[in-house]
C-alpha cells in the first residue's frame, strides 16, 4: 500500500491542535501539552502562517514552558523533541514569562533498542523535570538547565534595510531597490572592502569619505555599512 503524502498524514494532528487552541480561547483554565519536533520553534518567515501562530500564542500569553527532551525517544525517529506547555490561566509569577527546561540528559538506555527508540525516561527523570518546572519560577532560583525569558524576547519584526549616499548635487540619494544579499560576516566584510577600495578615487585627497551627518559607529551597530560619498 503506497504511503500517504506528508500533508495527509499530518492533517489529523493539525486538526487536534486547532481544536485545542480553540478550547484555549473559549474555556478559562484550559491546559495543553503538545510534543513537537524542532520545526515549530522557528519554521516560517516573519508574517507567515507559522510565525503568526507563534505570535498569537505569545501575545495571548498562553505559552508557559518548553521542555527539550532527549533524542532517540520514539520508534520511528531519533530526533530531539520538545513539549510545549500551554495554559490560559497563568498565575501571577508566570505571566509575561516563558520557561525553557533542558532535559536532554534525563534518560537511560533501553535494555533493547526498538528501531530508533534507544532511550527512555523513568519516573525519576520525569520527577526531575517536574521539580524544576514548579521551583524554577522563584526569583532567586538558579539552575543551568532552566532559563526564563520575557515573552517579548521571542518576538521580532522584519525590516527592510536600504543603503544611501549623496548624489551629484550633494543631496541624499535614496536607494529603493531591495538588497537581496544576506547579512553574513563574509558578505559584510566583502562590501566594506569594496567601498574601501573605491574611496581614494571617489573624492579629492584629504576629503572625508563619510557622508555628511552619518555616524559610522551607529551604522555598524545597526548592521548598515558606512557609505562613501561619490
Amino acid at each position: 500500500m503506497p504511503r500517504k503524502p506528508l500533508q495527509d498524514r499530518m492533517r489529523p494532528a493539525l486538526h487536534v491542535h486547532r481544536l485545542g487552541l480553540a478550547r484555549m480561547e473559549a474555556l478559562e483554565g484550559s491546559r495543553i501539552a503538545i510534543i513537537f519536533n524542532g520545526s515549530p520553534l522557528s519554521n516560517g518567515d516573519c508574517g507567515s502562517g507559522e510565525s503568526e501562530i507563534r505570535r498569537w500564542i505569545l501575545e495571548n500569553d498562553w505559552l508557559d514552558a518548553i521542555v527539550m527532551l532527549p533524542d532517540q525517544m520514539f520508534y520511528n525517529t531519533g530526533i530531539f523533541t520538545y513539549i510545549w506547555l500551554l495554559r490560559n490561566d497563568k498565575p501571577a509569577s508566570h505571566r509575561g514569562r516563558v520557561m525553557l527546561i533542558d532535559a536532554r540528559q534525563q534518560f537511560e538506555k533501553e535494555p533493547k533498542a526498538f528501531a530508533s527508540k534507544r532511550n527512555r525516561m523513568t519516573d525519576a527523570h520525569r520527577a526531575w523535570v517536574e521539580k524544576r518546572f514548579f521551583d524554577g519560577w522563584a526569583r532567586n532560583y538558579a539552575d543551568d538547565q532552566v532559563k526564563i525569558f520575557r515573552r517579548e524576547d521571542f518576538a521580532y519584526h522584519k525590516v527592510s534595510v536600504v543603503f544611501w549616499q549623496t548624489d551629484e548635487n550633494d543631496k541624499p540619494a535614496i536607494v529603493t531597490e531591495p538588497y537581496e544579499k544576506s547579512f553574513t560576516a563574509a558578505t559584510v566584510a566583502k562590501e566594506q572592502d569594496f567601498y574601501c577600495r573605491e574611496a581614494p578615487s571617489a573624492a579629492p585627497k584629504g576629503q572625508n569619505h563619510t557622508s555628511p551627518g552619518q555616524s559610522e559607529s551607529a551604522s555598524v551597530a545597526l548592521g548598515i555599512l558606512p557609505v562613501v560619498s561619490p
